[in-house]
């Protein structure tokens, strides 16, 4: 493998020397990852959208992860909560468990009792889980589509994240990351206008 194949994004979790052993497949290019990770992405956001499975569930996101990243990595990172400390998460990762099943039942609390318009309620929920960052990798890409599901299921308009891909640096991923930055502080605005725009 080359040396670059797993740097990551700036701002993105930098992956540690033992999370390679978690490829199931032999890759010696960051493109090549990037090309197989995509086509597994593309696969369970097809099952995401077609599941009828209650979303607002630990279970669901954790499936979820499991079929965007599965045939890429093993068992222990797909679908599994990680098990080290991460510098973009501000949840020690003993306690994700439990910090996913309280977003989860404050995201259908917002729900049920109409607290904000369905695009505010998927970007809310998609900026509590990426602050507790559950998984060793794919956390952006996975909550973004959690956010998406919701918003289908709750009859809203679909979210376009910038039009962009975000997993590169550029343009999109700075705004995304700064709209992110906003909504640490209780200002939501710049992130649904870039979840919307």
């Amino acid at each position: 493998m080359t040396n670059d194949l797993f740097k990551p994004a700036p701002g993105a979790t930098p992956p540690r020397e033992d999370e390679k052993r978690y490829l199931r497949v032999p890759v010696t290019t960051r493109k090549q990852l990037d090309a197989l990770e995509a086509a597994n992405v593309a696969s369970g956001r097809k099952w995401a959208l077609a599941s009828r499975k209650d979303c607002l569930t630990p279970e669901y996101l954790c499936e979820l992860h499991r079929r965007m990243f599965g045939d890429v990595y093993v068992k222990e990172y797909a679908g599994t909560y990680r098990q080290h400390e991460v510098n973009i998460g501000k949840t020690p990762y003993y306690e994700v468990p439990v910090a996913i099943t309280q977003a989860l039942d404050e995201a259908r609390a917002w729900r049920d009792l109409k607290s904000f318009d369905t695009t505010e309620i998927a970007v809310r929920l998609h900026h509590r889980l990426v602050l507790i960052h559950p998984f060793a990798g794919g956390n952006g890409r996975c909550t973004r589509m959690m956010a998406d599901v919701l918003i289908k299921r709750l009859g809203g308009e679909p979210l376009t994240w910038g039009k962009q891909s975000l997993i590169k640096t550029g343009p999109a991923r700075d705004a995304y990351r700064a709209a992110l930055q906003a909504a640490d502080d209780h200002n939501y605005g710049p992130l649904i206008a870039f979840a919307t725009s």
